[in-house]
Protein backbone atom coordinates (compact mmCIF):
# COMPACT_ATOMS: atom_id res chain seq x y z
CA UNK A 1 0.00 0.00 0.00
CA UNK A 2 1.38 3.43 -0.85
CA UNK A 3 1.72 6.30 1.64
CA UNK A 4 -1.32 8.09 0.27
CA UNK A 5 -3.59 5.06 0.72
CA UNK A 6 -2.17 4.42 4.16
CA UNK A 7 -2.91 8.02 5.21
CA UNK A 8 -6.46 7.72 3.84
CA UNK A 9 -6.89 4.44 5.76
CA UNK A 10 -5.88 6.17 9.00
CA UNK A 11 -8.42 8.95 8.38
CA UNK A 12 -11.16 6.39 7.67
CA UNK A 13 -10.41 4.59 10.95
CA UNK A 14 -10.38 7.87 12.89
CA UNK A 15 -13.74 8.96 11.42
CA UNK A 16 -15.28 5.55 12.20
CA UNK A 17 -14.06 5.70 15.82
CA UNK A 18 -15.32 9.28 16.22
CA UNK A 19 -18.75 8.53 14.78
CA UNK A 20 -19.08 5.39 16.88
CA UNK A 21 -18.17 7.32 20.05
CA UNK A 22 -20.71 10.03 19.26
CA UNK A 23 -23.49 7.53 18.49
CA UNK A 24 -22.95 5.13 21.43
CA UNK A 25 -24.57 7.45 24.03
CA UNK A 26 -27.63 7.57 21.76
CA UNK A 27 -27.88 3.79 21.78
CA UNK A 28 -26.55 3.58 18.23
CA UNK A 29 -23.20 2.83 16.61
CA UNK A 30 -21.59 2.66 13.20
CA UNK A 31 -24.28 0.18 12.12
CA UNK A 32 -26.66 3.15 12.14
CA UNK A 33 -24.62 5.19 9.61
CA UNK A 34 -25.49 4.59 5.93
CA UNK A 35 -22.54 3.92 3.59
CA UNK A 36 -23.02 7.15 1.63
CA UNK A 37 -23.23 9.24 4.81
CA UNK A 38 -20.02 7.64 6.08
CA UNK A 39 -18.36 8.26 2.71
CA UNK A 40 -19.32 11.95 2.95
CA UNK A 41 -17.89 12.28 6.47
CA UNK A 42 -14.67 10.57 5.41
CA UNK A 43 -14.46 12.75 2.30
CA UNK A 44 -14.70 15.92 4.39
CA UNK A 45 -12.01 14.69 6.77
CA UNK A 46 -9.65 13.71 3.95
CA UNK A 47 -10.29 16.98 2.14
CA UNK A 48 -9.27 18.86 5.29
CA UNK A 49 -5.90 17.07 5.07
CA UNK A 50 -5.58 17.11 1.27
CA UNK A 51 -2.28 19.02 1.29
CA UNK A 52 -0.69 16.37 3.52
CA UNK A 53 -2.21 13.38 1.76
CA UNK A 54 -2.09 14.49 -1.88
CA UNK A 55 0.72 17.08 -1.67
CA UNK A 56 -1.68 19.70 -3.04
CA UNK A 57 -4.72 21.49 -1.64
CA UNK A 58 -6.31 21.35 -5.09
CA UNK A 59 -8.26 18.09 -4.93
CA UNK A 60 -11.76 17.50 -6.29
CA UNK A 61 -13.72 14.87 -4.41
CA UNK A 62 -17.14 13.37 -4.81
CA UNK A 63 -19.35 10.69 -3.39
CA UNK A 64 -21.47 8.31 -5.42
CA UNK A 65 -19.46 8.89 -8.64
CA UNK A 66 -19.93 6.55 -11.60
CA UNK A 67 -16.72 4.57 -12.24
CA UNK A 68 -16.25 2.26 -15.24
CA UNK A 69 -16.19 -1.38 -14.18
CA UNK A 70 -17.59 -0.63 -10.73
CA UNK A 71 -20.73 1.45 -10.96
CA UNK A 72 -21.26 4.03 -8.23
CA UNK A 73 -18.15 4.43 -6.05
CA UNK A 74 -18.38 5.52 -2.44
CA UNK A 75 -15.71 8.19 -2.70
CA UNK A 76 -13.39 9.51 -5.41
CA UNK A 77 -10.51 11.97 -5.12
CA UNK A 78 -9.01 13.66 -8.16
CA UNK A 79 -5.89 15.71 -7.39
CA UNK A 80 -5.08 18.50 -9.85
CA UNK A 81 -1.46 17.30 -9.95
CA UNK A 82 -0.65 14.56 -12.46
CA UNK A 83 -1.11 11.04 -11.25
CA UNK A 84 -3.82 8.61 -10.37
CA UNK A 85 -7.16 9.43 -8.83
CA UNK A 86 -8.17 7.51 -5.71
CA UNK A 87 -11.36 5.49 -5.48
CA UNK A 88 -12.58 4.27 -2.09
CA UNK A 89 -15.36 1.75 -1.89
CA UNK A 90 -17.29 1.34 1.36
CA UNK A 91 -19.30 -1.75 2.19
CA UNK A 92 -20.86 -2.68 5.48
CA UNK A 93 -22.06 -6.08 6.50
CA UNK A 94 -23.97 -7.08 9.59
CA UNK A 95 -25.46 -10.47 10.21
CA UNK A 96 -24.51 -14.03 9.40
CA UNK A 97 -23.12 -13.44 5.86
CA UNK A 98 -20.03 -11.27 6.27
CA UNK A 99 -18.25 -12.11 3.02
CA UNK A 100 -16.91 -9.34 0.80
CA UNK A 101 -15.65 -11.69 -1.94
CA UNK A 102 -18.20 -10.60 -4.57
CA UNK A 103 -17.63 -6.91 -3.73
CA UNK A 104 -13.86 -7.33 -3.94
CA UNK A 105 -14.07 -9.16 -7.26
CA UNK A 106 -16.18 -6.33 -8.71
CA UNK A 107 -13.79 -3.71 -7.24
CA UNK A 108 -10.83 -5.48 -8.87
CA UNK A 109 -12.24 -4.51 -12.28
CA UNK A 110 -11.55 -0.79 -11.63
CA UNK A 111 -8.70 0.37 -13.89
CA UNK A 112 -5.57 0.19 -11.72
CA UNK A 113 -3.65 2.44 -14.14
CA UNK A 114 -6.15 5.26 -13.65
CA UNK A 115 -7.04 4.75 -9.96
CA UNK A 116 -5.40 3.84 -6.69
CA UNK A 117 -8.04 1.61 -5.11
CA UNK A 118 -8.97 1.26 -1.45
CA UNK A 119 -11.71 -1.03 -0.15
CA UNK A 120 -13.20 -0.35 3.27
CA UNK A 121 -15.29 -3.14 4.76
CA UNK A 122 -17.22 -2.19 7.89
CA UNK A 123 -18.37 -5.09 10.04
CA UNK A 124 -20.21 -5.35 13.31
CA UNK A 125 -17.60 -6.28 15.90
CA UNK A 126 -19.62 -6.48 19.11
CA UNK A 127 -21.32 -9.44 20.67
CA UNK A 128 -24.67 -10.41 19.32
CA UNK A 129 -27.24 -13.09 19.94
CA UNK A 130 -27.41 -15.89 17.40
CA UNK A 131 -29.97 -15.37 14.67
CA UNK A 132 -32.79 -17.90 14.98
CA UNK A 133 -35.50 -18.49 12.40
CA UNK A 134 -38.97 -17.70 13.82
Amino acid sequence: MNDRLEAISRVIAAVARQEDQELRPLGRGMAFVPELAFAYLVGKAINARSSDIFCTPDVRWSTDELIAGLGRAGLVFRPAAPGKAVVVEFKRKFGPKLSYVADLNRFASVNEHEYDRLFCGLMFSGSMNPIVDP
